[in-house]
């Protein structure tokens, strides 16, 4: 359990509320741009202030990695054509791999020097499926992904130590909050695919 009689530990708990609802605005958005500058602003306020003040290492590593992923991916996505925007490409295979071997091996070396043991290897697990999710076209999808994101990091932040109860409320509301937007994007999926017939 977190001990909220630390200035420290408080600050670090603000920057994570901070992280999460950058995150949860990124699940109601449908511009791919604005989705990776707004995660890589969790990924700073939550991975990199918030892991650091508690000295969670595996989460901070993970994080770094993941945040130069998404400042790739802007730049690139940048310069894309306009018609291969929505397009899997060869280069794009290349990255995804790139990106997860940098994953692996960031938490394989993190959780050995900082004795972080098989926990750390959640947050990655969670990383990798959230970095599928976004280098993929389709929003169904990266909302869908969102849900096996959460089940990894929810074990994440339940079996750290010390445990940090705050980030798994946090995480447990924005998965909620997820589920209610994918059933209204379903429905107005389904709206779009079947309008209404013109009443004569």
């Amino acid at each position: 359990m977190g001990d909220w009689s630390s200035l420290t530990f408080i600050i670090s708990q603000a920057f994570m509320l901070l992280s999460y609802l950058c995150t949860a605005a990124t699940y109601f958005m449908k511009r791919r741009p604005l989705i990776l500058i707004v995660t890589i602003a969790a990924n700073v306020l939550g991975g990199i202030i918030a892991f650091s003040l508690l000295g969670t290492w595996s989460g901070l590593g993970v994080c770094a990695v993941a945040i130069v992923r998404d400042t790739v991916s802007y730049f690139i996505n940048k310069r894309r054509k306009e018609e291969d925007k929505d397009k899997i490409t060869k280069p794009d295979w290349f990255w995804l791999i790139l990106w997860i071997t940098a994953l692996v091996l960031i938490t394989a070396f993190i959780t050995t020097a900082a004795s972080d043991g098989i926990i750390g290897w959640f947050y990655c697990f969670g990383s990798i499926i959230f970095t599928i999710s976004i280098w993929q076209k389709n929003l169904l999808i990266y909302k869908l992904c969102g849900l096996i994101v959460g089940a990894f990091w929810v074990t994440y932040f339940a079996c750290s130590t010390p445990q940090n109860e705050f980030g798994l409320i946090l995480e447990s509301c924005l998965r909620f909050a997820l589920i209610i937007e994918i059933i209204i994007y379903v429905i107005k999926l389904k709206k779009r695919a079947h309008p209404p017939t013109p009443r004569c």
